[in-house]
């Protein structure tokens, strides 16, 4: 049980890590477009980070299944190479989170709202895409700098936290201990479903929940670029 304990405590801590970078993206987006949200100052703003955690947890949960899913894996979690496999998967996937919000640092000011999904219908137009982006590169040079700082922060937090290594002569597998990964783990798993839905409510939370907090101007402030994507996918697009 202590090691199961111990594997899901340190998940739990990655997982956080993860998280934060949510509320440091938008605090870098609030700062970039303040001009667009007149009449927020900061002191209003700041709860809007704590109220925004609601839909920052949902999508860094969906965006983390599956290094969630690698960790939980029993028995060799504690080996070196194994831990590699899971930082590398864990870079990865909150890199792809954390680009999506800092696109949406420049690209707001052309659509006033965070990217959805049908940005991506954008590389459908062939030879235009292709003439744009090196020009956006060109002219917000700074974003990729932002992207990887951020990333950098994130994974050089990650590298704070360890497993330690199973101790000499202990069994890798037993019956207690696959007894407590199963207890464990099916909490763990409940309370991720329970998290990405946004609650216990009838249905999960869309972009549109953020009106219970603010006016649907200041969406953007709440939700983060991620949510706006995954959760409009697949939904049917207006010509």
């Amino acid at each position: 049980m202590k090691q199961s304990l111990q594997e899901i405590q340190t998940l739990l801590m990655r997982l956080s890590i993860a998280l934060l970078a949510y509320p440091v993206c938008k605090i870098i987006f609030f700062l970039f477009n303040h001009s667009y949200f007149t009449g927020v100052t900061l002191p209003e703003f700041l709860p809007m980070l704590f109220w925004g955690l609601r839909f920052d947890l949902s999508a860094m949960v969906i965006i983390n299944s599956p290094f969630i899913l690698l960790h939980l894996i029993p028995f060799f979690i504690r080996t070196n190479w194994y831990q590699l496999i899971l930082k590398i998967v864990f870079i990865a996937l909150n890199s792809i989170a954390i680009l999506a919000d800092c696109v949406d640092l420049v690209y707001y000011r052309f659509t006033l709202k965070r990217t959805t999904a049908d940005f991506f219908d954008l590389f459908g137009l062939g030879s235009d895409i292709s003439t744009m982006l090196p020009q956006y590169f060109i002219d917000f040079w700074y974003i990729p700098l932002i992207w990887i700082w951020v990333t950098a922060f994130v994974a050089w937090l990650y590298g704070k936290t360890k497993i330690a290594p199973a101790p000499k002569g202990e069994k890798a597998f037993s019956l207690g201990r696959l007894g407590s990964w199963l207890i464990l783990n099916s909490i763990l798993i409940g309370l991720c479903i329970l998290t990405f839905r946004g609650g216990l409510q009838m249905r999960p939370i869309m972009p549109i929940n953020a009106s219970e907090y603010v006016s649907t101007k200041n969406i953007p402030l709440i939700i983060n670029t991620p949510f706006s994507i995954i959760k409009s996918y697949g939904l049917e697009k207006l010509e």
